[in-house]
């Protein structure tokens, strides 16, 4: 039986997001392994009790991408499990088994899995949102997460020009620029080590999965404004990530009523704090 730490990222505002997620995480288990669910603040005031508070972070000045880059790297002087999942606040896993399905990936030369990365970045290992890691290859690779970012008062990471090494190792083309943001140097930290990750694909708004509730929300959808993804796995849902606030976004709880919904189809309910 395989040890496994769940260790969130809890931001400012993400007791809601935190606390649904642990309840979905832990009623879709398989029960053939041994979890624990933990959380490294990065801002958060309230985390739910269901967490395990391992350690702390101040908020960083300038965009969240810093305060979550310095999350990520604290995460990584708590690797005491066989696999590690690190892990947005915002991410509510919707698949029966979820850690068997991941587990079961983690062989051979594979070192992790998770969300495929939705812009022109490596597209062929997972992102920070949602990542499971064999501990051994993550420890051994030990990936940087920093972003770069602009100065002043709107910061946000940069659009980076990569030389040739580090565009091989990202396996894109001498040239190509991608924006630096957190985790953005990840994945060649594993292939120098000829290690691969396999990715989740995401689907547009229009391809979702989860129904709307209601006409508000099917506008909405049909205008891209929920502003996240759902990720799939052999064709069927495995998670959706709420993403960042877009207009309209946090109106009437738009995205958590969603994954409550489809959820209960799988006999789940939600106990709300």
């Amino acid at each position: 039986m395989a040890t496994i730490d769940v260790i969130l990222a809890l931001g400012p505002k993400s007791e809601l997001f935190a606390d649904l997620a642990c309840q979905l995480y832990r009623y879709l288990e398989s029960g053939k392994h041994v979890i624990r669910y933990r959380g490294i603040k990065g801002g958060i005031e309230c985390p739910p009790s269901s967490i395990e508070i391992i350690d702390s972070v101040e908020i960083q000045p300038g965009p969240g991408d810093i305060t979550h880059a310095k999350v990520l790297k604290r995460a990584m002087q708590h690797i005491e499990s066989d696999f590690t999942l690190l892990c947005d606040a915002d991410v509510a896993v919707l698949s029966k088994d979820w850690d068997d399905i991941c587990v079961q990936e983690i062989k051979d030369n594979v070192a992790a899995i998770g969300f495929k990365i939705p812009d022109n970045r490596c597209k062929t290992f997972p992102c920070v949102r949602f990542i499971l890691f064999d501990s051994n290859k993550l420890l051994e690779c030990d990936p940087e997460f920093a972003p770069i970012v602009t100065k002043g008062k709107r910061a946000h990471p940069i659009k980076k020009r990569l030389d040739s090494d580090l565009a091989r190792l990202l396996r894109l083309r001498p040239g190509s620029s991608i924006y630096a943001d957190t985790g953005w140097q990840m994945p060649a930290a594993f292939y120098a080590k000829h290690y691969v990750g396999i990715v989740m694909p995401f689907v547009p708004p229009r391809f979702h999965v989860m129904p709307c509730l209601d006409d508000q929300q099917r506008k909405r959808l049909q205008g891209r404004m929920l502003g996240h993804e759902e990720y799939l796995w052999k064709g069927s849902l495995f998670a959706a990530h709420k993403g960042q606030v877009r207009r309209g976004f946090n109106k009437d709880g738009l995205w958590e009523s969603r994954v409550i919904a489809y959820a209960e189809k799988l006999g789940f309910e939600y106990k709300s704090k």
